[in-house]
């Protein structure tokens, strides 16, 4: 399956039309279940080990309101150090949840699902720095 297929098939299970055309494809769903608040995705194809980087936007920092050992240890982590896994990173201010994960894996294991989990772990994070 191609990237711009899997996109389109995975735009038919959240009931959106997405497109995979440049290697990049974006949109904002919402949890019909009440599970989490509305989310920005960005799907990015990585042509190298046909790599798929799966980024969720958790919400602005602000070093100037208290976030600042947040945002040097999210900072740290921008590039997945020791993990394949999901991590928090920061990018232009911006905290953001990605994984990176083979683009055949990510269907193998349910493409749908992966990101639903990760809009809750998302909205867990979003709850946790209102406290």
């Amino acid at each position: 399956m191609t990237f711009e297929d899997a996109i389109a098939a995975l735009g038919a299970e959240f009931g959106v039309e997405l497109s995979g055309e440049g290697g990049t494809a974006g949109f904002e769903v919402s949890s019909e279940d009440g599970d989490f608040e509305p989310v920005d995705v960005t799907l990015t194809y990585e042509p190298e080990g046909e790599m798929l980087l799966v980024s969720v936007d958790v919400g602005a920092v602000d070093p100037e309101g208290g976030d600042e050992p947040l945002l040097k240890m999210l900072e740290a982590n921008h590039m997945f150090s020791g993990t394949m896994g999901a991590s928090f990173c920061v990018d232009d201010g911006i905290a953001k949840l990605q994984r990176r994960i083979r683009l055949d894996a990510f269907w193998r294991e349910g493409g749908k699902a992966i990101l639903t989990s990760l809009f809750k772990s998302v909205q867990d994070w979003r709850q946790r720095r209102e406290e």
